[in-house]
């Protein structure tokens, strides 16, 4: 597993936390969204809140498609902010 983020303070954060739960087979990889690998197989690529801090979203979504494997997941979760309406707890 490789997690990327182009924040090293992120990185150490997440490392750490993973080291505290036991996870020891995650490579931790400071990277910006322009050099995301897509020469490796992945299975999956997943990516939580980005897509609006990116300058082309829409690149990402395709680097990260071009990494994962043939019937591999590629999945990103977004608020979806422009949304109006009411929402109940």
């Amino acid at each position: 597993m490789v997690a990327f983020d182009r924040e090293p303070r992120a990185i150490a954060v997440a490392r750490a936390r993973a080291l505290a739960a036991g996870y020891r087979c995650i490579e931790f990889v400071v990277a910006s969204d322009e050099s995301f690998p897509i020469e490796t197989d992945f299975d999956a690529a997943v990516g939580r809140y980005i897509l609006a801090h990116l300058a082309d979203p829409v690149a990402m979504i395709r680097r990260a498609a071009a990494a994962v494997c043939h019937g591999g997941i590629v999945a990103f979760h977004q608020p979806a902010s422009e949304v109006a309406g009411r929402t109940f707890p």
